[in-house]
């Protein structure tokens, strides 16, 4: 005689097990889709890192890492004097300036410096959404020096930052530099007699984004758009061809924010790149003579060998979303 009982109590005790199996580790299954409003760790999604779960806005534009050339988070740890470069390229260095910086009024035709005390100040809360334990730096008259390195300019290129800027919008008149690379000098291996090559990427004198590309003369962008002087922003500036010329265009926080055009771009190979001040020495081979400071905490850097599309900046601002 069949013992039913015997038979029906493992079929009745196996739904039941596969039910706590599923219930017990539902959060951590690969397979399940996150939370629509979450969106992927910032780091991991610009250098496409697999199994990062998250939405962006524009899905289906996956992100390459071949295409970073150098990214500096610009979070390392408070006594860390290296800049880290996340693609392991070309490391950059935190560099105070002692003594400071001297105020320089404008006058009608140049924009002025604002004085500050030479500073990078460490432990400040950082600007990433997806990695809130980063404490990231401000930048008070220090810099970030990045050392020049075969391969650091391309000719097509972007350049993008998360800025929050420490100024007011009562204080106008000085122009305050986020990017700058190259100076008046003859590039390596040209041949070319000395000339102005590279880029400033600056906020003007009335605190609007800007940027001068040599051997362009004059500002990029004849209207160009405001410097958001509260809060965290999200900034980038591609180059890319046009034509015979090439293209600028200016983003802010994820939108189209300003176009200009430049006949040539003269790459400042041999330069570094320096960041939150500009260089009043136009000489790349010789020390960074801070000018026009940033004020400001700078995060997350990435230069690109391309220039990003319109989506792409689109996914970079969805993956911090700011606070409503």
């Amino acid at each position: 005689m069949i013992n039913w009982a015997f038979v029906l109590t493992p079929l009745l005790v196996l739904p039941i097990a596969l039910m706590f199996r599923f219930v017990g580790c539902a959060s951590f299954s690969a397979a399940d889709p996150p939370p629509p409003d979450k969106p992927p760790r910032y780091r991991d999604f610009i250098m496409a890192v697999p199994a990062n779960p998250g939405t962006v806005k524009n899905p289906g534009v996956k992100p390459n890492a071949a295409d970073v050339i150098g990214y500096w988070r610009l979070v390392d740890d408070a006594a860390s004097t290296v800049a880290k470069d996340e693609k392991g390229f070309q490391n950059g260095a935190y560099v105070a300036t002692p003594g400071g910086l001297t105020a320089v009024a404008a006058t009608s035709t140049d924009a002025g410096s604002e004085g500050a005390p030479g500073a990078i100040v460490t432990g400040q809360p950082g600007l990433i959404t997806t990695d809130p334990g980063a404490m990231c730096r401000f930048y008070n008259g220090g810099h970030v020096k990045i050392p020049y390195k075969n391969g650091l300019y391309t000719d097509d290129f972007t350049i993008e930052a998360w800025v929050e800027v420490q100024w007011g919008p009562m204080t106008t008149g000085f122009d305050h530099i986020l990017f700058s690379a190259g100076g008046h000098y003859s590039r390596p291996f040209t041949g070319e007699p000395p000339q102005f090559s590279g880029f400033t990427i600056f906020a003007d004198r009335n605190n609007r984004w800007q940027a001068s590309i040599f051997p362009h003369l004059g500002p990029v962008f004849s209207a160009p758009p405001a410097v958001p002087l509260t809060g965290r922003t999200y900034f980038a500036l591609t180059v890319e061809p046009d034509g015979a010329n090439r293209k600028v265009t200016v983003y802010v926080d994820g939108k189209v924010a300003a176009t200009g055009g430049i006949g040539t771009y003269s790459r400042p190979d041999g330069a570094p790149l320096v960041i939150a001040v500009g260089d009043k020495d136009s000489s790349p081979s010789n020390p960074v003579v801070p000018t026009n400071p940033m004020i400001a905490r700078i995060q997350e850097v990435v230069l690109y060998s391309k220039a990003l599309s319109l989506e792409e900046v689109e996914n970079h601002f969805a993956l911090n979303p700011k606070k409503v």
